[in-house]
C-alpha cells in the first residue's frame, strides 16, 4: 500500500519506474544463476560481495600501519595472504560447488595465491617504485635494510650487488611456497580445473627462475615470454 500511495502521488513517473523495474528484474535473471547451478550462484555471492566494498574487506584486518607500509616478513605474509588468499579459498570452493573437485585445505588454497602474489610483487619492482605520485611499497623493510637504507635505493648502479642479493633473499622467501603448490595441483582430478590451476603457478616458477639475480628487475623491469632463452637450463 505504501509504494501504491508514493506511485500515486507521482503518476507522471509510473510509466519510467515500471520500466526500470521491468529492466531490474531482466538483469537479474540474466546475472543470478538459476538453482540448478549452484557454482554460478557462488561466484555471483562471490563478486558481489568483492565488488560492494572489497578494498575495505581486505584492508579491515590490518593495524593502520600496515596499510601504508609492509614492515616485518609477518606484514608481508599477512598482506599477502589478504589479498589474495580468499580468492584462491573462493575459487576452489567454485570447483567444489560445479560437483569437478573436492574442497582443498583452505590454507594450501590460500597459499597457492600467496605464492602468486609474491611472485607479482618481485617482478614488478621498477613499476611499483616508479609509480606516481607516491611509490607502492610491498617489500618488507625487514629484508631491505639489511642491504640498503630506502627500497628505492635498490634501482641504483652503486647498489647493483647488494640489490641482487636482497632480490634473492626475497625470491627464496617466496620458493617456499612451491612444495605446496605442486602438492595442491597434484590433487586435482579434473583436467580442466588443472590446466586452469596450474598455468599461473607454473608462469611464476618460470618468472622467478628468471628474476634470480637478474638485476635487470631494478633497471628495465623482467618478463617471462614464450620461449625466453634467458632462462636457467637444466
Amino acid at each position: 500500500m505504501v509504494r501504491l500511495r508514493e506511485v500515486l502521488k507521482h503518476p507522471d513517473e509510473f510509466h519510467v519506474l515500471l520500466k526500470l523495474k521491468l529492466a531490474v528484474r531482466h538483469a537479474e535473471k540474466q546475472i543470478i544463476p538459476p538453482l540448478d547451478h549452484p557454482h554460478w550462484g557462488f561466484c555471483y555471492t562471490l563478486l558481489n560481495k568483492f565488488t560492494n566494498g572489497g578494498t575495505t574487506l581486505l584492508l579491515q584486518p590490518f593495524e593502520p600501519q600496515l596499510r601504508n607500509v609492509v614492515e616485518t616478513m609477518d606484514d608481508y605474509e599477512e598482506y599477502c595472504h589478504y589479498v589474495t588468499g580468499p580468492i584462491g579459498i573462493g575459487m576452489f570452493k567454485i570447483f567444489e560447488a560445479s560437483g569437478k573437485q573436492d574442497l582443498a585445505p583452505e590454507n594450501l588454497s590460500s597459499i597457492m595465491g600467496v605464492f602468486l602474489q609474491k611472485t607479482n610483487i618481485i617482478r614488478d619492482y621498477l613499476e611499483d617504485i616508479s609509480e606516481i605520485p607516491k611509490p607502492r611499497m610491498f617489500w618488507p623493510r625487514e629484508v631491505c635494510s639489511k642491504y640498503v637504507n630506502r627500497l628505492e635505493d635498490l634501482k641504483y648502479e652503486e647498489n647493483s650487488v647488494k640489490a641482487a642479493q636482497c632480490l634473492n633473499e626475497m625470491i627464496t622467501d617466496a620458493l617456499k611456497h612451491v612444495e605446496d603448490c605442486l602438492k595442491h595441483m597434484s590433487a586435482l582430478k579434473d583436467n580442466g580445473v588443472f590446466r586452469f590451476c596450474a598455468i599461473r603457478p607454473v608462469l611464476a616458477m618460470g618468472t622467478l627462475a628468471l628474476c634470480y639475480n637478474n638485476i635487470d628487475v631494478f633497471k628495465t623491469g623482467v618478463k617471462l615470454r614464450p620461449g625466453n632463452k634467458d632462462l636457467p637450463q637444466s
